[in-house]
């Protein structure tokens, strides 16, 4: 599928991201989120962003056992750069304070997860 499978206790530490003419290796740690633009996905880093030539859909199954959660269609957030949920107004606030929208489908899962 085009990842690298680093894994201790079944998570990832590295992630290969693949683009048109490279692949990244990426410290799964550095990852903020990951924002569906059409057929490619941006990975959106502390320091810079990645477009990759995979889906979102792909990097969905593929971190399912990692600190990743789906928030909305367009997007996948690294459960441990959350900084803020703000339940009225369905916004994720990343402790870098760029705020992403929650559906209102995905706001259920999102609950559920952190147990509220």
């Amino acid at each position: 599928m085009g990842f690298s499978t680093n894994k201790d206790n079944n998570q990832l530490k590295i992630l290969a991201i693949p683009s048109t003419n490279k692949i990244d290796l990426i410290d799964v740690k550095s990852i903020l989120y990951f924002e569906a633009d059409g057929k490619y996905t941006n990975v959106h880093l502390i320091d810079r962003k990645i477009l990759s030539s995979r889906n979102l859909g792909a990097y969905e199954d593929y971190l399912k056992n990692n600190p990743f959660l789906r928030i909305h269609n367009k997007y996948i957030v690294n459960v441990e750069m959350i900084k803020e949920i703000r339940l009225d107004t369905y916004i994720c606030i990343l402790k870098n304070d760029i705020e992403l929208i929650i559906s209102s489908r995905k706001m259920k899962v999102v609950k559920k997860f952190f147990k509220m």
